[in-house]
């Protein structure tokens, strides 16, 4: 008797619907580690820590954007606390210093 390699239909909606959980578990994963990533950007900009501002902008962090709630850009942070090694930083890989300092909306 020849075998068929005929999966039945409900294994086939199945393991799509595993895809399907998987993708949205990642891009969740992903909207929400960009976050936090945004957030140890303002900080190490505001506690003078180059060398992570440094790393973070390297991997493709969101310079530009207002990330903290109730806060604003790494920029601001930096000159709020007088680091001008990371304000020259940040403005010589665009950052915007027109940037509004708190969310937009707020």
């Amino acid at each position: 008797m020849p075998e068929t390699n005929k999966t039945p239909l409900g294994c086939k909606l199945f393991v799509c619907g595993v895809l399907l959980l998987i993708l949205l578990v990642v891009w969740f994963m992903r909207a929400w580690s960009e976050d936090l990533l945004e957030e140890q950007l303002v900080s190490a900009a505001g506690q003078g820590d180059l060398t992570t501002v440094k790393l973070l902008v390297n991997i493709g962090v969101d310079i530009n954007g207002p990330h903290v709630e109730g806060g604003g850009p790494p920029l601001w942070a930096a000159r709020a606390n007088n680091h001008d090694d990371i304000v020259k930083y940040l403005l010589d890989h665009h950052a915007d210093p027109e940037a509004p300092p708190y969310p937009r909306g707020q």
